[in-house]
């Protein structure tokens, strides 16, 4: 890259709305983007502490660096729904601009099987709504510190993380039933003591716990050998489908638990 074109590039970092035509993507208002050139990202995300927050953002596809943000305007809107897995009560929501490219809402629940429907609504503007993303939650988690997985007793706090006692984190539920086909069980553990590990656990061939012990590894010297707080952050994923009238898209469902745990060498 010339000096010229590095000078425009990091102008375009430095201000999010840069002017130089081709070096800066621009948000797009809803009103001149037809419903089937939008790419939706969607997502329902539950911590088990404060229900489950709704995530959307619209985008377009942009000439140089990727795709453009879609604002809503004259009337374009996103509206989410929660409905009830047992009664069928649905509870309905206009979603908010949320962080500038994004629109968010949150529901107070997070339970099992609950349906999260997100429609895009444009009555006002002549475009095609799009009424049909849908998604249902993963069984929400807790995480567990353990000696014994079957007879869930407890592990050491602190631990050694070269005992040579292993020790798990659980999950329950943790059997297969209460998982669909498809649902992705996703964990990372992380310490400024220990290098990042993160992976899969294929639950679908029993395996049922995480074992933390003889498997972290010392960061390099001068930062090995010491003690620090562990943090396990676990996933359960699930992907939704997205309403035919847009562009492709997601809508994923997440589960999120975390666990910290004081660890020595």
């Amino acid at each position: 890259m010339n000096l010229a074109n590095s000078r425009r590039w990091a102008l375009c970092i430095a201000a999010c709305a840069c002017q130089v035509a081709g070096y800066c993507a621009e948000n797009q208002a809803s009103p001149d983007i037809a419903t089937n050139a939008m790419t939706p990202s969607f997502s329902a995300r539950s911590t088990g502490v404060n229900g489950t927050d709704i995530r959307a953002s619209l985008r377009v596809p942009a000439e140089d660096f990727g795709r453009d943000y879609v604002d809503l305007e004259h009337g374009d809107r996103l509206v989410a729904t929660r409905i009830e897995p047992e009664t069928l009560e649905a509870t309905e929501k206009v979603m908010f601009e949320h962080g500038g490219n994004a629109y968010g809402v949150g529901f107070r629940h997070e339970a099992q099987d609950t349906e999260i429907r997100i429609a895009f609504d444009r009555p006002s503007t002549g475009g095609s709504s799009a009424p049909d993303s849908t998604v249902t939650l993963p069984p929400p988690l807790v995480l567990d510190w353990v000696e014994d997985p079957a007879a869930m007793t407890a592990a050491p706090d602190p631990f050694s993380r070269t005992s040579a006692t292993p020790y798990f984190v659980v999950w329950d539920p943790f059997d297969v039933p209460d998982f669909e086909p498809g649902d992705e069980l996703r964990y990372i553990v992380s310490g400024r003591c220990i290098e990042p590990l993160l992976g899969v656990i294929d639950w679908e061939n029993g395996e049922d716990a995480l074992q933390l012990t003889g498997v972290l590894s010392d960061p390099a010297p001068p930062n090995d050998g010491k003690s620090c707080p562990i943090h396990v952050v676990f996933m359960l994923r699930r992907m939704g489908t997205v309403d035919p009238a847009f562009n492709g898209g997601t809508f994923l469902a997440e589960q999120i638990r975390s666990i910290h745990l004081p660890s020595t060498p």
